[in-house]
């Protein structure tokens, strides 16, 4: 004899919406009688079907370093729903780019020392130098770049990034010995701002911080595959700033966050806060690109002609 199917606990909801049926999994359906809009009841933000607990808990599980495998995986058994791969990454897509919105303005109060340091990525099959640039005090991440050249261009590009993020321009800069960086700081900051070059892993004056914070994207990028092109790599860099500022505590700052060391006040502490905001304008914009992608003609090469050559007899 088989359990009679009970549906799930209902969300309550505003009068003006009504009953509309239930869903496959027995959640409750309702339909916004102003609009005609229909949606289920189990806690999910408008123009979603999962609720942000869930959806916050993926995007911090990818920067974190968890595989999409292992986050689907783990997802299954937490609670019985388990997400494809591509659902999961266009989660961290989507509220990423929300969460850069709302947070990339934030200037950052910071001490009289930045770091910065470069690295070497592959990024579809090419090479591209990935700069960062950190605020010593409050271990604020200022800058995170992707270049393909190590010129001065480049560098100085990085560097107003940084000054675009501080409050303050800073009294030195520490870098290894790259010879495009003290051109690059006079450009930006002026004469104000001292160039130090690192003396070394036991001097005073060092650049650890920043080589440390290189060993920390290496790390997270080993469980990864690979970025399909720079514009991935950049998106990727860009929401690991975010989360290693506003939402990762810090053993070194007493499992404090940078950006509480930095003077900012949010009210977005974790992803979750962030699936809690109104995302489709996002994700619209990514379907939308993603339509035009596909419908995009796609390059035809004229096809290469052999010439068989004749066997010498």
């Amino acid at each position: 004899m088989t359990k009679p199917i009970h549906p799930k606990p209902e969300v309550p909801v505003p009068n003006t919406h009504i009953r509309y049926g239930y869903s496959r999994k027995r959640v409750p359906i309702y339909m916004d009688k102003a609009t005609g809009k229909t949606y289920t009841a189990n806690g999910a933000m408008p123009g979603r079907r999962v609720k942000p607990e869930i959806v916050g808990s993926a995007v911090a599980l990818f920067y974190r370093g968890t595989p999409l495998d292992e986050i689907a995986e783990q997802f299954e058994h937490q609670y019985d729903f388990r997400p494809s791969k591509a659902t999961i990454y266009e989660w961290v897509t989507d509220y990423t780019k929300l969460a850069r919105d709302r947070l990339g303005s934030l200037k950052a109060r910071t001490g009289n020392t930045w770091v910065c340091d470069e690295s070497v990525y592959i990024a579809g099959g090419e090479k591209f130098w990935h700069y960062n640039v950190l605020d010593r005090d409050s271990r604020f991440l200022l800058a995170s770049h992707l270049a393909r050249t190590r010129t001065i261009k480049q560098t100085e590009i990085v560097f107003q990034k940084a000054k675009e993020a501080a409050h303050s321009n800073p009294k030195r800069i520490i870098t290894d010995g790259m010879t495009a960086y003290p051109e690059a700081i006079e450009r930006v900051f002026g004469g104000d701002t001292q160039h130090v070059v690192s003396e070394g892993l036991t001097a005073k004056l060092n650049n650890n911080l920043s080589e440390r914070m290189q060993g920390t994207f290496r790390q997270r990028t080993k469980t990864m595959r690979g970025f399909q092109d720079r514009q991935s790599a950049q998106d990727y860099f860009d929401g690991y700033r975010i989360h290693y500022n506003f939402f990762r505590g810090h053993e070194s700052l007493k499992n404090r966050r940078p950006a509480e060391m930095a003077g900012l006040e949010t009210s977005l502490e974790s992803w979750e806060d962030v699936a809690r905001l109104d995302v489709r304008p996002f994700s619209y914009e990514r379907v939308k690109l993603e339509k035009e992608r596909a419908l995009k003609p796609k390059p035809v090469y004229p096809r290469r002609v052999f010439i068989q050559r004749r066997r010498r007899l």
